[in-house]
């Protein structure tokens, strides 16, 4: 089984303000648009197929019922050096439907359905109309294991390789640089942990990953420049900031 980063997600109070600021921070240019549900997004191509989705919610109705307490809007509400950015996911991918099934199955989760044709707002719309069927694993309908913590990877499986997100003309603006690609990414926990929960034999020999012993989930992406040196992003991952996970059901 081939597993690759397939993106990152950036939660973010203001898509917007976050995604300019990271723009100026890195040169790294990004094309907006995609939305899901009460959620939208900024993307930023990273190259080797690789994405940042910076993301927040776009519906205050809707996220004013979300049961409570709600785990990221916590996580969003606690103050830090990049105006409550943290980084909330690592998304993996594999290279095909029964892949993503076999890892399910091996952590005792289930795959999320191919309904993007008759549900097509449970997946990402673009404005041109086009929806981004995929499907993700684990699932937990019944809460998470506990032996698993929050921040590790997803599993996604995208059919369509030329219309995922890494693959889409970013807007053009002056100053912008030419990403070549994740050089390493920073990891909290331990290798053992994420190797066991990949199904690898050592998590670092399969995607460039480095690890920091702090709170599980991304730390910081360094990604590779044309003709200039690397950018490193670096925000607090989102489990940094809950003391007690416990309490969250979703």
């Amino acid at each position: 089984m081939k597993i690759h980063i397939n993106h990152f997600a950036l939660g973010a109070r203001n898509i917007y303000e976050a995604s300019e600021r990271l723009f100026k921070e890195t040169g790294l240019g990004f094309w907006t648009g995609e939305w899901v549900q009460s959620t939208g997004c900024h993307m930023f191509p990273l190259g080797g197929d690789v994405f940042i989705e910076v993301e927040g919610t776009i519906d205050a109705h809707a996220y004013l019922k979300m049961p409570k307490p709600n785990y990221i809007y916590d996580v969003l509400d606690t103050d830090n050096d990049y105006n409550g950015d943290h980084w909330t996911g690592l998304m993996l991918g594999v290279e095909s439907l029964a892949d993503l099934e076999a890892i399910a199955k091996r952590l005792g989760g289930e795959v999320s359905p191919d309904d993007s044709k008759i549900n097509p707002y449970n997946h990402f719309i673009r404005p041109d109309g086009y929806v981004m069927g995929y499907q993700s694993a684990p699932r937990y309908p019944n809460g998470r294991p506990s032996k698993w913590p929050r921040g590790l990877p997803t599993f996604y499986y995208y059919p369509d390789v030329p219309g995922r997100s890494s693959n889409q003309p970013v807007v053009a603006r002056a100053h912008m640089v030419e990403p070549t690609g994740v050089k390493w990414i920073e990891f909290g926990g331990t290798e053992e942990l994420l190797s066991e929960w990949m199904g690898v034999k050592k998590a670092s020999d399969v995607i460039p990953v480095r690890f920091n012993g702090k709170a599980v989930g991304v730390w910081a992406v360094c990604v590779g420049i044309e003709g200039k040196d690397d950018v490193v992003i670096r925000r607090p991952a989102a489990a940094s900031s809950i003391k007690d996970e416990s309490i969250y059901k979703t």
